[in-house]
């Protein structure tokens, strides 16, 4: 609509593309051009107005941009449905081979506009006036835990730059989408703040890292004596009970039982809002050494038992 020349076919080789039906023009409207079809050719044959007009092939030119009965096509802000009766309403053919594949969605109208005026929802037809601070802008996030991993989804709109708080004293990050490691559990405030170079933008949640401890440990026998080895993560205390009635929160305690016999032993780990467990049996099962000595006086002999490790004696 509109411009000077309305299809101009230019040279030999683009006037022989045509007569060959190498190059194709169909279901096209020409309107307020000065020269509606234009052709330039030395060598070649080409009459531009029969191979337009061709059969079937649904072409005109149409002196005037009101022939073409659009709404409003060169307002400030333009509307370019098509009115009632407007020849670009169902005069659309895809029965062309070439237009038969699925990418092209089939239409009943010519041009791009049907009956849906798309450029009234996001075009903007005055860009130097407009204020693009007015953009709304947002910030928002998600986070996914994993021990003490925490994933971060920026989900903020319209915002260039980023700041992350993690509320554990580390260093800030500009990542979009960052991925921090605590090093403590615990409940920590999360802080985002977003910015489009004009105004900011925060929101903030609570990011609780609550891994469970893991209790274990292995124990070395010496005699009575049982040295305890604390293989627990994740644990900042500890409570032993011995099977004896003896307990300890040492991290790694060694404890003398008084008599042999089979102890089941519980470690208890705690990481100050969950606890776990893990026992095992320690047996103390020390030899006993049979030993004495005598003084005979006369007929009488007294026996002196130097025994250890013994309960009874025979």
């Amino acid at each position: 609509m509109g411009w000077p020349n309305g299809v101009f076919i230019e040279g030999d080789s683009a006037a022989k593309n045509a007569n060959n039906s190498l190059l194709q023009i169909a279901n096209t409207i020409i309107s307020g051009s000065t020269v509606g079809l234009k052709k330039s050719t030395v060598n070649t044959v080409f009459d531009v107005t029969a191979w337009f007009n061709g059969v079937g092939k649904k072409d005109s030119v149409i002196s005037e941009n009101t022939g073409v009965m659009l709404t409003d096509p060169f307002a400030a802000v333009p509307n370019c449905l098509p009115m009632t009766g407007s020849p670009v309403l169902n005069r659309a053919s895809f029965t062309n081979t070439r237009l038969t594949n699925s990418f092209f969605d089939v239409t009943s109208y010519v041009g791009a506009f049907g009956s849906d005026n798309w450029t009234a929802t996001w075009t903007n037809f005055d860009p130097q006036n407009a204020n693009y601070s007015e953009l709304p802008m947002t910030a928002s996030f998600t986070t996914v835990v994993d021990s003490f991993k925490a994933t971060f989804t920026n989900k903020s709109l319209n915002a260039y730059t980023f700041n992350w708080n993690f509320g554990d004293g580390t260093p800030n990050s500009i990542d979009e989408n960052p991925v921090h490691t605590y090093a403590a559990i615990g409940t920590y405030k999360v802080i985002l703040t977003t910015s489009n170079g004009i105004s900011t933008k925060k929101d903030s949640s609570l990011v609780t890292i609550n891994v469970l401890p893991n209790a274990k440990f292995t124990s070395v026998i010496d005699s009575f004596k049982v040295t305890f080895a604390n293989k627990s993560t994740f644990a900042s205390s500890y409570s032993w009970n011995f099977g004896d009635n003896n307990t300890s929160t040492a991290v790694n305690p060694v404890h003398t039982y008084a008599v042999s016999g089979t102890y089941k032993v519980v470690l208890t780990a705690s990481n100050g809002t969950s606890s776990v467990k893990d026992s095992a049996l320690v047996t103390i099962n020390v030899l006993p050494n049979a030993k004495f000595t005598s003084v005979i006086n006369l007929y009488e002999v007294t026996f002196a038992n130097n025994s250890t490790f013994a309960s009874t004696y025979s």
